[in-house]
């Protein structure tokens, strides 16, 4: 998922409209594409010659609310790896910081200050996405159960 991946899926969660996740799943990719009632997983790879192709699909009987629900858990039980889940863009970030600071020396002590500094920004952020998905989780579990239905 992007950097804004719980916002988003905030916002669809919001309206109960279907959306799709996408991600990688080295070597492949994988999209996740979800309706009101169940979810459907792709795995793409970059080595199919046939641009429509895909290497495995899978209809998963899951609704919109408990595959957010999953997400959540997991983002949530592995905070720190998902915050580091692209460690060079959050190094890239680090440098550039470092770079705009004044002195030409390089001081290995003060880069991994800032890299701390971005990394636990970065941590606080998707926490905060966190709290407000787990929020419309708790709102919209009432669409969802026994008797209930696509409105």
């Amino acid at each position: 998922m992007k950097k804004h991946g719980t916002v988003l899926l905030s916002a669809y969660l919001t309206t109960l409209e279907p959306f799709a996740v996408h991600g990688f799943c080295e070597p492949d990719r994988v999209v996740c594409t979800v309706s009101y009632w169940n979810a459907y997983i792709v795995f793409e790879s970059d080595e199919l010659p046939d641009k429509n192709a895909y290497r495995e699909m899978y209809g998963v009987s899951l609704n919109m609310l408990d595959f957010c629900k999953q997400l959540y858990n997991d983002i949530s039980n592995n905070l720190d790896a998902w915050v580091r889940w692209d460690i060079s863009s959050l190094r890239e970030e680090a440098e550039l910081k470092y770079n705009e600071r004044p002195g030409d020396e390089y001081i290995e002590a003060d880069f991994e200050n800032v890299l701390s500094e971005i990394y636990d920004v970065r941590k606080k952020e998707l926490s905060n996405r966190l709290g407000m998905l787990n929020q419309l989780i708790c709102d919209q579990a009432k669409h969802f159960g026994p008797s209930r239905g696509f409105f």
